[in-house]
């Protein structure tokens, strides 16, 4: 039977990779969800700005 030693620094490190990993991975969906929410926000400020044109447009 082989003895297998753990250098408990290595483990730390690769723990601490995986946490950094995560929490980049989660700043990155909400990046996503942030570039989502102010496409939409664009779209329907365009959109309300094309139909006040339209609308005074109509008007006259």
């Amino acid at each position: 039977m082989r003895e297998v030693t753990v250098d408990p620094y290595e483990a730390v490190e690769e723990s601490a990779v995986a946490v950094e990993r995560d929490a980049l991975r989660g700043l990155a969906a909400r990046r996503s969800i942030a570039r989502i929410w102010a496409a939409l926000v664009l779209w329907v400020l365009i959109a309300g700005f094309a139909l006040a044109l339209v609308s005074r447009w109509l008007a006259r």
